[in-house]
């Protein structure tokens, strides 16, 4: 039984209902800042009934809304409120799920040892083989982000993608074309993105449906495949407003590269304007399809020498997974 359906299961008496916990669980992922007000409010309830479990299982959903948010310091305050001792009797189903996704943030923030260590932590807690593929799948995203997209590749291929469920294929999707691109195969990784394109589409996934499109358009340009970049770059802004989300600094990037890749030329403020940005972009995790428009275009020496930090505005405390791991 999966972490999901065993809370729902025993909260047939919880002071907050099942429907209101499926309702936080999807704006979790779609709808991040939403779904952090509804934990609040819901929190409320459970505190106000003294109902320790519930509270366990909002907390869980708050740290998952607050990392799809990127608001660390809410991610940092709920993961802390988990430290008290009078929750701890009702951990241990969630420790696997809580580990991960601290990992992820610790990812997200490029703080890749961190996110490696707290893996690994789950590691020894993974209780099925959905769990253990989703920490290969993680571990993978890690080696790629340490430039060793060879040691990612091995551990992304020892996943059997024909046993995963359609939700997790479109993610293991996306880091397979991403390992493929670091190792420069972009006809491979554009079949991978394209790959999980669909299964978004399919679950109904209409964020990353949406998101995924920049890996595609990055890949098609790297292989300067235009009518593919045109196909997916027409009418984009308007998917990425009715999803509430601004056109990243990168679609810019995009466009400009194609401009660039068309004339066969880059003029003066093309240039300026590549200084000007490339760090940032970089920073933002584009760095890999940087580098490949670069390299086509012949201008790898616009690439800035010394390698972006990534890292978050804040980066996160060291080791906020340790009262759940002996290793810590």
């Amino acid at each position: 039984m999966s972490i999901t359906a065993l809370l729902l299961s025993s909260w047939l008496m919880s002071s907050v209902s099942t429907v209101q916990l499926s309702e936080l669980q999807s704006l979790s992922t779609s709808e991040p800042e939403k779904a952090l007000k509804l934990y609040e409010q819901l929190l409320k309830l459970a505190q106000k009934e003294a109902d320790q479990e519930a509270v366990v299982t909002l907390h869980l959903e708050g740290v998952l809304a607050a990392l799809n948010a990127r608001d660390w310091s809410t991610f940092t305050t709920i993961v802390e409120q988990l430290y008290s001792a009078d929750l701890s009797f009702f951990m241990g189903p969630v420790q696997f799920n809580l580990l991960t996704r601290i990992g992820v943030a610790y990812r997200y923030n490029n703080q890749l040892e961190q996110a490696r260590i707290h893996y690994k932590c789950a590691l020894r807690q993974s209780a099925s083989d959905l769990e253990l593929t989703l920490l290969k799948v993680n571990l993978a995203i890690v080696y790629r982000l340490s430039d060793q997209p060879a040691m990612a590749f091995q551990l992304i291929s020892s996943i059997d993608e024909h046993q995963l469920s359609t939700k997790v294929k479109a993610g293991y999707s996306v880091v397979r074309g991403n390992t493929l691109a670091a190792m420069g195969e972009h006809v491979r990784a554009l079949s991978y993105f394209e790959k999980a394109h669909l299964l978004y589409v399919k679950n109904k996934d209409r964020r990353a449906e949406v998101l995924i499109q920049l890996n595609i358009m990055s890949a098609a340009l790297a292989q300067q495949s235009f009518d593919k970049f045109s196909k997916y770059r027409k009418g984009y802004e308007l998917l990425l407003h009715q999803h509430g989300l601004k056109p990243p600094l990168f679609l810019q990037w995009l466009d400009l590269i194609e401009k660039v890749m068309k004339s066969g030329r880059m003029t003066l403020e093309d240039e300026k304007w590549v200084k000007n940005n490339v760090i940032e972009l970089s920073e933002q995790g584009y760095g890999m399809g940087i580098k490949a428009h670069l390299t086509t275009i012949e201008a790898m020496h616009l690439y800035p020498t010394r390698p972006p930090s990534r890292q978050g505005e804040n980066a996160l405390p060291e080791f906020l997974g340790k009262p759940w791991c002996s290793a810590l």
